[in-house]
């Protein structure tokens, strides 16, 4: 092999390197011609001009291949079509120390484990007593198939423990009580529709009242179920009563609770004056009930029906229109006569209003001419008026929605000179009273703060418009008042009376 390091000295260059070229290719025709009888001349005999023996050096490959000719250039090969395909993912390099630590991703971090570590291992639950019947396998659900990747569901089945034996007709029982119970419930309240109660069959009849058609009648009683006479309530009002001499006074007076009771000339029959309103104001609510009448309606003042006395509508002209409940409330409230009349009208006559008080057992409860009926014609009994307030106690006649808008009505009378003057401070009172020349009357339902309720009626006979009947009604008031209010039934006799309230004034307003 020619050595490549072995150059001429700078002496000698041109010809030692000419006959080193020389020498180079000649051995290289050599090898191409035939290779097989290629001389080489073995290291031990290679010499150098200067006669020294030449290192081992690898032999020169392209030693003059630039002055070989050059090749001819290769035409380029059609390329075949290649279907284009996705880049190669690009390989990952390593981090620079440099660089800054890339976001991991939550699903990708793996805390570190300290050495020694050992993954816990859940001990093996006890075995199962065998049941009688084997748990059904969980079904496969259609969100659990159709997770990617085929990852199975961190949250591991579970299975209803089944029950003991022994508990299973005990369920069925249970299952099977509560299905009776809901279906005798069902066919109690069906058969309660279907077929009335004795009691409603013979408290009702088929009858109607021409002008409230379609409106049952009831045969009710106006007598109250009542206790013992209050002896000693009843004396002390006798003695109250012997001090104004020249009165008729007639009072009733009994207790919601317990149906004690006093009555004195009771049965008397009285000019009825503006109490005959209270009986038509629960005809009116009747109609409502009944739904002849209408709340919303409104009715219309005619010429017939201007009456003098108290009240505001007798100033407008015929014509004018008013709702009918307002109507209702200014007959009770400002005792309008006016608005009685328009309502006698509306209900039907007062014809039919008496046939409605005799269906109530009213009997000396009537009303025979218009108001304000200056002359006295209209009646009724002190104790017939207790029983209609009985009777709207205890949810007759109307219903308890009419019952709650009376008595709202008729705790706004205006005229409180009379039973309100012998009540104590936080008595409640709803009343209506009456006030005619030769009457002087108040009937109502008093509240007591000690939860006490009671009825009273009071009307007193007078000559000429006497002004002591005013004083007569509120002693009267007081003394039953103060009878009610204290702890005991007992009433002494020394028990001292309620002085008399001033205002007569007051109880003097024409037409009430």
């Amino acid at each position: 092999m020619p050595n490549f390091f072995d150059r001429p000295s700078p002496s000698r260059r041109r010809n030692a390197g000419s006959a080193w070229m020389r020498r180079q290719w000649r051995n290289r025709l050599n090898e191409n011609t035939s290779p097989s009888s290629s001389r080489v001349t073995p290291m031990s005999k290679r010499r150098s001009k200067s006669g020294k023996p030449s290192p081992d050096l690898p032999p020169l490959r392209n030693a003059g291949a630039h002055l070989s000719p050059p090749k001819p250039p290769v035409p380029p090969q059609p390329q075949s079509f290649q279907r284009p395909t996705s880049p190669p993912p690009e390989p990952t390099l390593r981090r620079q120390p440099s660089e800054p630590l890339p976001p991991l991703r939550p699903s990708e971090f793996t805390p570190p484990r300290p050495s020694g570590f050992q993954k816990p291992t859940r001990s093996p639950a006890p075995p199962s007593k065998p049941s009688a019947r084997a748990p059904r396998p969980a079904p496969k659900t259609a969100a659990k198939s159709a997770r990617a990747g085929g990852r199975r569901s961190r949250r591991r089945p579970t299975s209803k423990r089944p029950l003991p034996p022994a508990l299973t007709p005990f369920l069925y029982v249970m299952r099977l009580s509560i299905v009776g119970v809901g279906l005798s419930a069902i066919a109690g309240t069906m058969l309660s529709l279907w077929m009335p109660s004795e009691a409603e069959l013979s408290g009702q009849s088929e009858e109607t009242i021409d002008g409230i058609q379609g409106q049952p009648v009831a045969r009710w009683s106006p007598e109250l179920s009542l206790g013992q006479e209050l002896t000693g309530l009843k004396e002390r009002l006798q003695q109250v009563a012997a001090e104004y001499p020249g009165l008729t006074p007639g009072v009733a007076v009994v207790e919601v609770a317990t149906g004690d009771y006093v009555r004195l000339s009771d049965t008397l029959s009285f000019s009825s004056a503006s109490t005959i309103k209270v009986p038509i104001l629960v005809a009116f609510f009747r109609a409502v009930d009944a739904g002849t009448v209408r709340l919303e309606e409104t009715l219309t003042m005619e010429e017939s029906h201007i009456a003098g006395g108290s009240g505001y509508m007798q100033y407008d002209a015929p014509g004018t229109r008013y709702p009918i409940l307002e109507v209702a409330s200014s007959m009770i409230i400002d005792s309008d006569n006016t608005a009685t009349n328009m309502l006698i009208d509306r209900l039907g006559g007062m014809k039919v209003l008496n046939d409605q008080f005799r269906e109530w057992g009213l009997t000396e409860t009537t009303i025979r001419n218009p108001l304000p009926d200056l002359e006295g014609t209209n009646t009724t009994t002190p104790q017939e008026l207790l029983g209609l307030l009985g009777q709207l106690e205890r949810g007759e006649l109307v219903s308890m929605r009419s019952r709650d808008r009376m008595m709202r009505i008729m705790s706004q009378t205006v005229n409180d000179a009379l039973l309100p003057q012998g009540l104590g401070e936080g008595a409640f009172i709803a009343h209506k009273t009456g006030n005619l020349r030769s009457v002087l009357a108040d009937a109502g339902s008093i509240d007591l703060p000690n939860g006490k309720r009671y009825l009273m009626v009071a009307i007193v006979k007078r000559p000429d418009e006497d002004d002591r009947a005013a004083d007569l009604i509120r002693q009267m008031s007081a003394t039953v008042y103060d009878y009610f209010a204290k702890p005991t039934s007992s009433f002494p006799d020394d028990s001292p009376v309620a002085p008399t309230v001033a205002g007569t004034q007051q109880a003097q307003r024409v037409g009430r």
